[in-house]
């Protein structure tokens, strides 16, 4: 499915899985699901955000910087801080990138953040040691890219709300659609899809009931 699902420069240029998880993190986000369609990931500078890059977020799957439109610069600059702050020394800190590290080289589809959630843990560690610093220098900054991740996960939190209530509002609006006009009780359909709504239909007295097929 993965595979099916990649932008067709994956396939093509055998990029290495790091590779490709380096390209998703630092291009637009966008959520490419056509089998090896044409649209390719588009690299974008640090902290910009592009048109549509928001709206892609109403899905829980967003395939290319699916970790959030600000992700590639928090990364970016908590790897600067790592270095300078020589957090890089600490070892605990290092044992955690490195199990981080091993879990996405295994995983040929670490690119797309549905299935390497982990990827969001890495500027977390990376700025922990600077922010229990006695040095300011080294503290403020990793605040801040504290703040940053907040901020990104809120930029994927509203678009993702907001869409989930849209939805909720539609169904609550069919469901009563239903039982103004037919009543409640157990209804028989042919299409099972869409068929994980039921336990919405079920807590408002309908039911549904599927034909046997035939032995």
């Amino acid at each position: 499915m993965v595979a099916a699902q990649s932008p067709q420069s994956f396939h093509e240029n055998k990029i290495p899985t790091l590779g490709k998880v380096f390209i998703s993190i630092f291009s637009r986000s966008v959520n490419m699901i056509h089998q090896h369609g044409t649209a390719e990931p588009q690299l974008k500078f640090p902290f910009s955000v592009h048109d549509g890059e928001m709206s892609v977020f109403v899905y829980n799957d967003v395939r290319i910087g699916g970790w959030g439109v600000l992700f590639g610069g928090i990364m970016l600059c908590a790897f600067v801080l790592f270095c300078l702050s020589g957090a890089w020394k600490n070892t605990e800190i290092v044992i955690g990138l490195v199990f981080i590290l091993c879990t996405v080289v295994i995983n040929p589809g670490s690119w797309w953040a549905r299935y390497a959630p982990q990827v969001a843990l890495v500027p977390l560690l990376m700025a922990i040691p600077a922010a229990v610093s006695p040095l300011r220098w080294q503290k403020i900054p990793a605040r801040f890219i504290f703040v940053l991740l907040l901020l990104n996960s809120f930029l994927i939190l509203i678009p993702s709300t907001r869409y989930a209530s849209e939805m909720h509002a539609e169904l609550q609006q069919s469901i009563d659609y239903i039982i103004k006009n037919c009543g409640k009780g157990t209804y028989v359909v042919s299409d099972t899809e869409g068929s994980h709504f039921e336990q919405f239909l079920e807590q408002n007295g309908i039911q549904i009931a599927y034909p046997q097929e035939d032995i």
